[in-house]
């Protein structure tokens, strides 16, 4: 038992030490994190962003261009009707009538899309995020994100409603944000699921060891960003704070935004919580 303790202390620290020193605060101050009814937003810049993949050393092994030359290489015979039945789940979440969810449906798939509108929806499902919860469940105190704009009420049954809110989620109106969280991406590498459909398997097993390779299995194939995150007061267009990511890397996830997502989960959970507690508190006059 005691050698399995271990060994699950030396994961937990391989997997601490792989993430130190590649968040920088270059300018400014996280103290705003831990300001009550603030509400934040994320979004993601991909327009100068390249494409790459890093072998084991985290040398780039391959270049693929440009956000959108890495899209347009991967579109293929399934691409079309992936894009349009994750648009028409969309649809049927959004409180449309039952006779208008049928039109619209229907006029989706008679239209044809080109490569732009793949791009363009592609560019979307990076640019949304899950809400951040974990870091408001960590964070209850201080500013939390908003998870769903208002609106989004109405897709959710009162039962479920209370349950995604007991999760962390928070529902606002996006021009009720204070704070926007942008990400400039200079380089990404968007990660494989193999970590995800691992970590899917070993949940089915019990036992100590499963949970060590879900764990590990958790860590591998998640997406790998350098880049700037830039932080803006959007009342008065004032940068607050600006950190540098370099090669950070988030966890596993089925899909490339699924990956993106639990990045920035665990950049702000893991990595900036801990700085802003570090940061030296000004004394007061």
């Amino acid at each position: 038992m005691k050698k399995h303790f271990l060994f699950i202390a030396v994961l937990a620290l391989a997997v601490t030490v792989s993430a130190k020193d590649k968040v920088v605060l270059k300018d400014g101050s996280l103290q705003f994190l831990f300001e009550k009814n603030k509400l934040g937003v994320v979004d993601v810049d991909l327009s100068k962003a390249e494409v790459v993949e890093y072998d084991k050393g985290d040398n780039i092994k391959e270049y693929f261009g440009t956000y959108e030359q890495y899209v347009r290489s991967k579109i293929d015979e399934n691409t079309e009707t992936e894009i349009k039945n994750a648009v028409i789940t969309e649809m049927a979440l959004s409180g449309l009538q039952a006779s208008d969810l049928q039109t619209a449906v229907a006029e989706l798939q008679q239209k044809k899309l080109t490569e732009e509108d793949i791009i363009q929806f592609r560019m979307r499902q990076m640019r949304l995020y899950k809400g951040l919860n974990a870091f408001n469940n960590n964070n209850k105190k201080g500013m939390r994100f908003i998870s769903h704009p208002v609106e989004a009420e109405s897709v959710y049954k009162p039962g479920m409603l209370k349950l995604v809110k007991k999760q962390g989620h928070v529902f606002a109106d996006l021009a009720d944000a204070d704070y926007m969280f942008v990400f400039v991406v200079d380089t990404i590498d968007m990660g494989t699921s193999a970590g995800a459909r691992a970590a899917n398997a070993a949940s089915f097993f019990g036992g100590i060891g499963a949970q060590i390779a879900k764990v590990a299995a958790e860590n591998q194939g998640g997406v790998i960003i350098t880049g700037d995150l830039v932080v803006t007061d959007i009342k008065t267009n004032a940068e607050l704070c600006r950190l540098h990511l370099n090669q950070f890397k988030g966890n596993a996830g089925m899909t490339e935004w699924s990956r993106m997502h639990t990045m920035m989960d665990e950049l702000f959970t893991k990595e900036l919580l801990p700085l802003a507690k570090k940061e030296p508190k000004k004394k007061k006059k």
